[in-house]
């Protein structure tokens, strides 16, 4: 019975202690919450913005600079454009060609070892034609797709 006491009343004391009469509002006490700044900025993308992409706009502001605006799930995120240079065609790489009859055979060495196939003319993918084409022409060998060294 005594620890029911106690505890009833120290939850009468911390509930008391918790209201104070709506002092904390007032503005000379130092508990009173301060008053949050309002944003300087509009969150998310200026009324010009362009939609480009669900959830992503475009913006060009007065100075030429692109921003891009995403809305993410974590709120807005604002990023400058910037132009990517354009990546320079792959390399084709070193392969062995020789014909065999309406078939090409094609070696290459790879990090695992030689790699060997065979494809018939009529089935060659775009980048095989291309090797093909490299080593059957006037710079290359019937057998070598490499390109001719400058020695």
């Amino acid at each position: 019975m005594k620890l029911r006491i106690s505890i009833l009343a120290a939850l009468l004391v911390t509930g008391l202690a918790a209201f104070d009469g709506g002092k904390k509002n007032q503005p000379g006490n130092p508990l009173a919450p301060s008053a949050s700044p309002a944003p300087s900025a509009a969150i998310g993308p200026p009324k010009e913005a362009v939609e480009i992409a669900p959830y992503t706009f475009r913006y060009t502001d007065a100075r030429g600079k692109v921003w891009m605006y995403r809305q993410t799930p974590f709120g807005w995120m604002k990023a400058e454009r910037k132009d990517i240079p354009e990546a320079a065609p792959a390399a084709l790489p070193e392969t062995r060609v020789a014909e065999d009859g309406d078939s090409v055979r094609f070696e290459r060495n790879t990090p695992f070892g030689m790699t060997r196939w065979k494809r018939k003319k009529s089935e060659l993918t775009e980048q095989e034609k291309q090797i093909f084409d490299r080593a059957s022409g006037p710079a290359g060998n019937a057998y070598s797709a490499k390109p001719a060294s400058k020695e």
